[in-house]
């Protein structure tokens, strides 16, 4: 088994700061040996980030709320 990641920094800060969220997308490139296929497993997730009230009252930077994050699992053949 050999696993290679691959993400796209440039691109998701782009989006990131175009939805308001932090986007994490991470593409897994499985080789399976035995059978020698290829598997693309498409790891996505998103992570809001707000400030609470007491945040802006007290001037803190921001602080991460995970929202319940959206992962979605691809797999292709």
């Amino acid at each position: 088994m050999s696993v290679s990641v691959s993400t796209d920094f440039q691109k998701n800060l782009i989006i990131g700061l175009a939805v308001g969220s932090v986007v994490t997308v991470v593409v897994l490139t499985i080789k399976d040996t035995s059978k020698g296929t290829l598997k693309k497993l498409l790891w996505y997730q998103t992570t809001l980030i707000q400030r609470s009230s007491h945040d802006k009252l007290m001037g803190d930077s921001i602080t991460p709320r995970h929202h319940p994050a959206r992962r979605i699992f691809i797999e292709e053949s």
